[in-house]
């Protein structure tokens, strides 16, 4: 064929809140924490563009919780709980919930000695 071979740019497509993610192991009471949000688009592809409002409401935590884009695929969380329990974590972009939002954060007052392996 004519012109062939063709070079093509494939995009995801828009936010779908439903299919981002969080990644998160918990916390240490005093010890900074943080968890990433992935967006993806409705076929679960990572968004490549950035511009994704994402906003996080830790509730009863009345401190600093900052939301630090990671290059533009990831949002990294960052806040350091003050009491052993499980936060309720809201995370929306643009205003909704994503899918499992809002979710528990467990904080522990003391991790425990290293498990061996």
């Amino acid at each position: 064929l004519s012109g062939t071979p063709l070079d093509l740019q494939v995009l995801p497509a828009l936010v779908d809140n439903s299919n981002c993610t969080v990644t998160s192991s918990g916390g240490v009471v005093n010890v900074p924490a943080s968890f990433t949000v992935t967006v993806r688009d409705r076929f679960g592809n990572i968004r490549s563009s950035g511009g994704d409002l994402v906003a996080v409401t830790v509730q009863g935590f009345s401190g600093s919780v900052s939301v630090v884009p990671d290059g533009s695929v990831t949002h990294i969380v960052r806040f350091t709980p003050t009491s052993a329990t499980t936060y309720t974590i809201d995370v929306t972009i643009g205003g909704s919930h994503i899918g499992g939002s809002p979710f528990g954060f467990v904080v522990v007052s003391d991790p425990g000695p290293p498990s061996a392996t």
